[in-house]
């Protein structure tokens, strides 16, 4: 009898977060076999049309489900903008019994309303605050809080990452993150490729930061040994 246990799987929009999930996963979970799909398509068609369409969302949910229907053990969206997709499909693989399908950022979410009554919502895509945005507000109803939610939009972000300029876009994210801590009590990354711009601060920052890697990794983890961990 084989005793293989189900693959993670994990969509991205950037090249750039194979690598950092793929280290966060080799750090925390090695046991865990994982697979990367890597659609740059999805998110760059959400840039083209500025916003998160109804047919980029049901392509994405189509994606995930369809990983959660091929024998997948759990299924992570990485990529906020596109976020509302992996809602989708989650309810639709819940119905249906089929694998888990987790969005990166919702752990995030869920923690920054717990600690904050003013955050301030980062990100370098306009596509992606509304969906960041939204996520936090939900968080907020959910856990019976009354926050304050700020959006911030980092400057020159989009064109620095369409450019394949990585190194000038965490620099650009670590400066506007300095100028939003501020006037706020907790700061969110809209988007997993921010949180390496931590590195990139002089000091640390006076209020906290949250990301959504190594939080929404955490949680995937967790549950996959809730559901296959002998």
């Amino acid at each position: 009898m084989s005793t293989t246990m189900p693959e993670l799987v994990l969509l991205h929009t950037a090249q750039s977060n194979v690598d950092l999930f793929s280290g966060l996963l080799a750090e925390m979970a090695p046991e865990i076999q994982v697979r990367h799909l890597v659609r740059d398509d999805l998110l760059k068609a959400a840039f083209v049309a500025q916003a998160l369409t109804p047919e980029i969302r049901e392509e994405t949910a189509d994606i995930l489900y369809l990983q959660a229907t091929k024998g997948a053990g759990l299924v992570v969206c990485t990529c906020s903008t596109i976020g509302p997709g992996a809602d989708d499909a989650a309810a639709q693989s819940i119905t249906n019994g089929f694998a888990p399908v987790l969005r990166i950022d919702r752990p995030m979410a869920m923690d920054a309303v717990s600690r904050a009554d003013h955050i301030v919502v980062a990100a370098t895509f306009e596509t992606t605050l509304e969906p960041t945005l939204n996520l936090v507000k939900q968080a907020a109803l959910e856990s019976g809080r009354a926050v304050n939610i700020e959006p911030c939009l980092i400057a020159n972000g989009k064109q620095l990452f369409e450019a394949g300029d990585m190194d000038g876009y965490l620099t650009a994210i670590a400066s506007g993150l300095e100028a939003a801590a501020m006037s706020t009590e907790l700061i969110v990354l809209a988007q997993a490729s921010m949180a390496p711009a931590l590195d990139r601060l002089p000091a640390p920052l006076p209020v906290p930061v949250v990301s959504s890697p190594r939080s929404g990794i955490e949680d995937a983890i967790r549950r996959w040994r809730e559901r296959y961990a002998a």
